[in-house]
């Protein structure tokens, strides 16, 4: 949580951990949607995570599978399957994914307004992420595109229990994973409940390179989703568990197979135009480093490796820093949360400028999504000064329509106004990280390092150079931080006395230009 907590997030949508059938699964099998997942932990415990979340600032949102139940549970297996008070003797819509509950029955509205107030007023959970609710309906289709028309029944079913929610708890979320008719979505909008946005392949094409795809649709307002009610409605997602991750686009899809640090510029370049469009957005798991497993790798559900060590890679460690900065620009400053931009700006082109703007700042975004350097015309909304955001530079604009020349995948954010700076500080946006070429043989000694010993850095450099030695523990709070010091051509070593207590640990040296770190170990 500490972790999250400095990277910024402010929410935990966390998958079904109601229980289901075995002890390894997505969650959407439930068997009782009553009660926690043996396999996760005790109700206290969940409790205590809950209120450590609350303590942070960090919302808690469950997601919530009521469209179908497990065979096994008894809800299915007390009743003949003709004549059950819950379930359809046949699902009646054209996704049948197990038992399928008839929304229209006053037994199972019931039945999960029971549920919903448990998890509300006895867990004091912040909302939930209701899964396939385009099943909510007693209406008969035969196709994707017939159950996704405008449904007025099940309507009043995702209302009826979005009002159970505010009932119990006011200002509860309720999140609907519907992919159904605008027209539906925007009543359901209009009413205060939130959608999800499936944009991954929007972007994942845009990451790759592999077309000028826009990615308008990311933003309310493209949905004419305008007014104070609507316009932050839209939970837009690059990545989730459902969808392949962008790092595998750009391996797949683009040139830049076995190209690490491409690919994650890439994704730096994405996360540009895509946490400063107002409203809210999701991040999955790990997103933040570049994870490059595919969502098929073992299995479609099977358990993805847990990579900690990605922290230590410098180029996934700067995309980290670009994620965080811009959850942070977006927290910071209500520019990113306005009304006054066009999400025409975001539609079909490589070279795109975006534009945002309220009465205290201006904000101008460039980006070259092609493979190749190409001109854009930024339309910087003044003349005068532009900062440029992660580099600390500036110009000064005379004709807001001057081109200005991007290499390929290269973003640019301009402020009207010198604003804080970057997660990481400006060293880790420079065009050249001189670090990198002069600092060689970088080590630490000894590795594992006992409790109560001294910390020795071992390390050559080619060229004079002002150096200064940081230690972080897992969460990336600082323990140690030294001061800059002068070294001359050669090899050297640097005593820390740190005292560290046990646990994973990493040692950073930093230049004005750029940064190199390495992981240890206190026993």
């Amino acid at each position: 949580l500490g972790y999250l907590q400095k990277l910024g997030i402010n929410a935990i949508e966390l998958m079904p951990v109601a229980e289901f059938d075995n002890n390894e699964s997505w969650g959407y099998n439930p068997t009782f949607n009553n009660a926690l997942d043996k396999y996760y932990g005790t109700a206290t415990k969940y409790k205590e995570f809950i209120d450590s979340c609350h303590s942070r600032g960090i919302a808690v949102i469950m997601d919530v599978v009521f469209n179908q139940i497990n065979g096994n549970s008894p809800i299915v297996t007390l009743y003949p399957s003709s004549s059950s008070p819950y379930i359809n003797a046949k699902t009646p819509h054209y996704y049948d994914f197990g038992p399928d509950f008839n929304h229209e029955s006053e037994f199972t509205q019931n039945y999960i307004i029971k549920c919903l107030k448990t998890w509300l007023t006895d867990y004091k959970i912040d909302g939930f992420r209701f899964d396939f609710v385009k099943g909510f309906t007693q209406t008969v289709s035969n196709d994707d595109a017939s159950v996704s028309r405008y449904d007025p029944s099940r309507v009043a079913n995702i209302s009826r229990y979005h009002n159970a929610v505010q009932t119990f708890s006011p200002g509860a979320y309720t999140i609907l994973e519907l992919f159904a008719d605008l027209q539906e979505e925007t009543i359901l909008a209009n009413n205060g409940m939130m959608m999800w946005g499936n944009m991954n392949g929007s972007y994942g094409n845009a990451s790759s390179g592999s077309s000028n795809n826009g990615f308008d649709y990311v933003s309310a307002n493209a949905r004419g989703w305008t007014t104070s009610v609507t316009s932050d409605k839209l939970i837009a997602y690059a990545e989730s568990h459902d969808e392949e991750r962008m790092m595998v686009y750009n391996y797949v899809n683009g040139n830049f197979i076995n190209n690490l640090s491409g690919s994650l510029k890439r994704i730096e370049l994405i996360n540009s135009f895509y946490y400063t469009v107002p409203g809210a957005k999701m991040l999955w798991q790990f997103g933040e480093l570049g994870y490059d497993y595919s969502i098929n790798s073992g299995c479609r559900v099977c358990n993805k490796p847990i990579r900690w060590d990605y922290f230590t890679d410098l180029d996934r460690k700067r995309l980290y820093n670009v994620t965080s900065s811009l959850i942070d620009l977006k927290k910071s400053y209500p520019v990113f949360q306005t009304g006054n931009y066009n999400s025409a700006d975001l539609k079909a082109g490589n070279g795109k400028a975006f534009h945002l703007s309220d009465n205290n700042l201006q904000v101008t975004i460039l980006g070259n999504f092609n493979l190749n350097p190409i001109d854009i015309v930024p339309n910087f909304q003044n003349t005068g000064k532009w900062y440029n955001f992660f580099k600390g530079d500036s110009i000064n604009v005379v004709n807001v329509t001057d081109n200005i020349r991007l290499s390929a995948g290269e973003y640019r954010i301009y402020t009207s106004k010198q604003i804080k700076k970057p997660i990481g500080g400006y060293a880790y946006f420079t065009d050249v990280n001189t670090i990198n070429e002069t600092l060689n043989a970088f080590s630490v000694s000894p590795n594992p390092l006992g409790g109560g010993e001294n910390l020795t850095v071992n390390f050559s450099i080619s060229t004079e150079l002002s150096l200064s030695f940081k230690i972080s523990n897992i969460l990336g709070q600082t323990v140690y931080q030294s001061t800059e010091k002068k070294f001359a051509v050669g090899f050297h070593s640097e005593q820390i006395n740190s005292n560290l207590s046990s646990g994973v640990y990493f040692v950073s040296a930093s230049a004005n230009d750029g940064l190199k770190t390495l992981k240890i170990f206190v026993e």
